[in-house]
């Protein structure tokens, strides 16, 4: 079983971008802050994890989501590989948000700014294939973030 569930703030606003067939693709960085003892210290360490969202849920969360927000999120790690522009394999992963709820205080207290709805239960597509987003010929230009 391939599913994980993080929490975390937005990094930035989402970036929003189309693919060839011209569904909606979201993507974004959730930072999870954690403190840690070291010796005496305490010390603060972030872990920015990559997160992409596809279809309709993509275009709610880049409306509703700002840089800073608290993103609840569930979904499934994706891996990939690709070349870069000199030849050299890459490697690289994200986490492909299939629900995702707004947890935090900070939007809903500003005026005339509207609440996003709590939770999108839209069901995700289980593979990329299945999304019709890219097809594997346009994985390679199309996913790595």
């Amino acid at each position: 079983m391939n599913q994980m569930t993080m929490c975390g703030n937005l990094g930035r606003d989402f970036e929003v971008l189309q693919s060839k067939n011209g569904s909606v693709i979201a993507k974004n960085s959730l930072a999870i802050t954690e403190k840690r003892k070291v010796g005496n210290d305490t010390i603060e360490h972030t872990d920015w994890i990559p997160i992409v969202i596809f279809g309709k849920r993509a275009e709610v969360a880049s409306q509703y989501f700002k840089k800073g927000d608290k993103f609840l999120a569930t979904g499934k790690i994706y891996t990939y590989e690709y070349d870069d522009e000199n030849g050299n394999r890459k490697y690289g992963w994200q986490m492909i948000v299939r629900d995702f709820t707004f947890v935090g205080q900070k939007r809903e207290a500003q005026a005339n700014i509207p609440t996003p709805p709590q939770v999108i239960y839209e069901s995700a597509p289980k593979n990329l294939e299945e999304a019709e987003v890219i097809n594997s010929t346009e994985a390679e230009q199309e996913i790595p973030f």
